[in-house]
């Protein structure tokens, strides 16, 4: 390895080191051409035929990187339940001209090269639109978790697939939905006092969050005794068997052993309720929410805590040791499953309300012209005008004529004593501070040897420099001496 190299080496070792310690979540914006202002060969002259009995949807891009349907969770009987199940899926490009819909998943609008750890290039878009195509945005994560700069794609998509209830397709991360007739639903056992444990969380991502969820854990430990489960805990249930498979099995591990599950998200987004308070429900735990959600729209009264309503997590504990030690008021928190069921299968639900969209929205279908003629309903008039100012942004505030975020932060939502949130998370877990002492404990020694090994080097150079420098000395000085010892016998000569 040369001297540059080395040099290159330890530069890098010193970005990467420092980028992943100060990691900031804020991205650079990267001024591009928008994707709508791209010359499209003429879609209005595309017009492809559209199966009467078949509805053909593709899907453009990845999902988390992974191409495949596989990796959307689309397998033969995802929409077996579906009353719409006359829809065909396919991630084949060649077929683009005969899809009734595009689908382009917003995690994966970016391409590989990477600026300052942030993706910032974009995939290559398809050359041809036509005419009674529907492209659809989707996303399942919140808007802090897009982690690119959408104002490109303004005027692109047609309808938005995502968690909020706004969206064109409305996909939850489940639902809890009335019994239907002489359904039974399996009352859960009431956990005795004398189990293994009161309180559950599993957790993977141990960094600082948004929503300073690890932080608000922390300080409800200081009350109540917590058993951590995942990469972030030094428990564990079962292994990861990748994101369609799934979860139900840990869950129904952790509600054999514990009355309560922290259901708390990441992010504190409107509508932002995910899997974690779902399944929860349907295994039979008692919900410990905190996000940014209404909890209340999504689920019966009494069928969840909510942490945000307590002055305090001493004064969260103090109730949850009061329900551990009073079975007949815990008990009533399961009063709800009298009358309710919880579903649970987000992905299977989410293509359906895609088909069934395709096959009732007018939008890129046959409308009737008043000459008795049809003509396919322009998706051109139904575009998103402005996808990122919907995704990122409320509408404007009544009271404060101001445009707010989607997202809040915590000091914002709670009451809780600040200082609270000047703890970093991580240090909490100690399987997990284990690793991470361990990990920049040997980079460090690593960069110590490679620099130490480069002063070393650097010495030796100039040592040999020196003895160069001197030898060249020595040469010029027995040159001279002899050239002027010839010199002189040569003039005694003459």
């Amino acid at each position: 390895m040369s001297k540059q190299q080395r040099q290159i080496s330890i530069c890098g070792l010193l970005r990467w080191i420092f980028s992943s310690i100060f990691h900031n979540d804020s991205h650079p914006v990267k001024e591009i051409e928008s994707v709508s202002s791209r010359t499209f060969l003429d879609w209005r002259n595309f017009k492809f035929q559209s199966n009467a009995n078949l509805k053909k949807v593709l899907f453009w891009t990845p999902f988390y990187k992974d191409s495949g349907l596989s990796y959307y969770c689309i397998g033969p009987d995802s929409l077996k339940e579906c009353p719409h199940s006359r829809c065909e899926f396919t991630d084949d490009k060649s077929k683009l001209m005969s899809s009734d819909a595009v689908i382009f998943h917003g995690r994966d609008l970016t391409g590989s090269q990477k600026v300052s750890g942030y993706e910032d290039t974009y995939i290559e878009m398809p050359k041809l639109r036509a005419y009674n195509q529907l492209w659809i945005f989707l996303m399942f994560e919140a808007p802090v978790h897009t982690w690119i700069n959408l104002g490109p794609f303004d005027k692109v998509f047609n309808m938005t697939m995502t968690y909020r209830p706004d969206s064109d397709i409305h996909i939850p991360y489940g639902r809890v939905l009335p019994l239907r007739p002489g359904e039974p639903f399996p009352r859960p056992r009431i956990n005795s006092t004398n189990e293994k444990g009161l309180v559950a969380w599993s957790v993977s991502n141990c960094y600082k969050t948004p929503s300073r969820r690890n932080e608000v854990v922390h300080e409800l430990h200081k009350y109540i005794p917590i058993d951590i489960y995942g990469d972030c805990g030094s428990k564990h249930c079962t292994p990861y068997k990748g994101l369609c498979a799934s979860v139900l099995e840990c869950h129904q591990f952790l509600a054999k052993q514990y009355k309560f599950y922290l259901a708390f998200e990441n992010s504190l987004c409107e509508n932002y309720i995910t899997e974690k308070f779902f399944d929860s429900l349907y295994v039979g735990m008692v919900p410990v929410v905190y996000g940014y959600g209404d909890y209340a729209q999504v689920a019966p009264k009494g069928s969840y805590i909510d942490a945000t309503v307590f002055p305090s997590m001493k004064a969260l504990a103090e109730y949850l040791r009061f329900l551990d030690r009073n079975p007949a008021e815990y008990q009533k928190y399961f009063k709800w499953r009298e009358s309710f069921r919880v579903d649970v299968n987000y992905f299977d639900q989410a293509w359906c309300s895609l088909c069934t969209k395709l096959w009732t929205s007018s939008i890129g279908s046959s409308s009737s012209k008043g000459n008795g003629q049809s003509e396919s309903v322009p998706r051109s008039n139904y575009q998103m005008q402005n996808l990122s100012s919907w995704w990122f942004h409320r509408s404007r505030n009544e009271s404060t004529g101001k445009i707010e975020n989607v997202c809040v932060d915590p000091t914002r939502l709670v009451k809780w004593d600040r200082t609270m949130f000047s703890f970093y998370g991580f240090v909490y877990y100690p399987n997990y501070t284990v690793k991470l002492v361990l990990f920049y404990g040997m980079c460090v020694a690593c960069l110590c040897m490679m620099v130490l090994y480069s002063c070393k080097y650097c010495r030796q150079r100039r040592v040999l420099a020196r003895v160069k420098t001197n030898s060249l000395i020595g040469n010029s000085i027995i040159v001279n001496i002899i050239s002027f010892s010839f010199e002189a016998n040569f003039e005694q000569n003459v």
